[in-house]
């Protein structure tokens, strides 16, 4: 971090404000002709933080801005609520017949209820997530940090993640596609042809997948925080450069410890959504005391209840599953920083040096 001392006030060239070490004072006084520049940090083509280092950042920086993004985390349970609402109406009188899996009770209302649903979650899950990246990322920049501000960033933000991941979908489905026809097209030539194509293309799909999820795992924080007029995806393509694994096992990390957190919390709050769902002392189900197998159909109302615990377990677990989405979400914001990635209209709100 610079030393404290007078700098060139980020908000006006025309006088010089004091940076304390920590952030920028309130004391203000006319710029002299010659103005000395926070010293620039020395960033090697490898540099990453010691992962010590980085865990412990990403926890503080989490805990000092505990109380805007849990309000970030209460907005985001709106949305949810009323995703909640829409997928109660469509499933409302719907039922499955076990004997021929047919369904009734489906009508045209209850399908436009259920996909607008699940557009309401999926948007607001998007925007709020990416207000958060632009709040953690602040905090880990030590500047100021307000809900409003990342509200409007992770709403501006939105389109562009959200396009550039339908682009990523698209992009494997055609490779996916393109594999299944190259083994086709070795099976028409010989069997044994076809085969190691196959084991070609499975390995070539673990690799090109794991490395997908690492050049595209800053998206969130560069659709949030990145300079409008770029590539959101190529920022995030170049956080990695030349640091792969470095960046491969931090995200590794972070990926492990949510999944430890995430099957704890899951099997808490799994009574809430079994809803009468047991296991039979012979190994097979029963729902509500009745045996699967003696059912004639299932309600979705009755597999689902859409009611008062229902949505308690839904509120309790979508908030505990935030907080574990929020430490993963610090990490790589922090990951972001340490990896000196650009920060759009940010990057003159603070002297250079505190990205270290």
């Amino acid at each position: 971090m610079p030393e404290a001392g007078w700098y060139q006030d980020p908000h006006n060239p025309n006088q010089q404000r004091y940076w304390d070490g920590q952030t920028w004072t309130e004391h203000t006084h006319d710029a002299p002709f010659s103005i000395p520049s926070a010293p620039q940090p020395d960033y090697g083509p490898g540099y990453v933080n010691d992962i010590g280092d980085w865990l412990g950042r990403s926890f503080k920086v989490l805990f000092a801005n505990a109380a805007p993004v849990f309000i970030l985390l209460l907005i985001g349970l709106i949305p949810g609520m009323l995703s909640f609402y829409l997928i109660a109406q469509a499933i409302d009188g719907v039922s499955v017949s076990l004997d021929d899996a047919t369904f009734s009770g489906v009508s045209a209302s209850a399908i436009v209820f259920g996909i607008a649903g699940l557009l309401v979650s999926a948007i607001a899950s998007v925007a709020i997530g990416l207000a958060q990246s632009h709040l953690l990322h602040r905090g880990h920049l030590r500047l100021t940090t307000s809900v409003g501000p990342s509200l409007v960033a992770g709403l501006k933000g939105t389109p562009r993640y959200i396009g550039w991941s339908i682009v990523i979908g698209l992009a494997v489905v055609a490779a996916f596609i393109g594999g299944i026809l190259i083994v086709v097209l070795g099976g028409l030539v010989h069997g044994a042809l076809a085969v190691l194509f196959g084991i070609a293309l499975f390995f070539a799909a673990i690799i090109g997948l794991v490395w997908l999820w690492v050049k595209a795992s800053f998206l969130n924080v560069s659709s949030a925080v990145g300079p409008p007029g770029e590539s959101a995806l190529r920022e995030s393509f170049d956080r990695s450069a030349g640091r792969f694994w470095p960046v491969f096992g931090r995200l590794l990390i972070l990926g492990l410890i949510g999944i430890a957190v995430g099957t704890v919390i899951s099997s808490i709050a799994a009574p809430g959504y079994l809803n009468g769902f047991e296991v039979t002392p012979d190994g097979g189900a029963a729902l509500g005391g009745v045996p699967i197998e003696d059912l004639e159909e299932i309600v979705f109302t009755d597999l689902i209840p859409y009611d008062a615990d229902f949505l308690v377990a839904t509120v309790i677990s979508s908030l505990l599953n935030g907080m574990v989405a929020l430490f993963s979400r610090s990490g790589v914001t922090a990951l972001y920083a340490d990896l000196d990635g650009p920060h759009g209209h940010e990057s003159s709100d603070v002297p250079a040096q505190t990205m270290s």
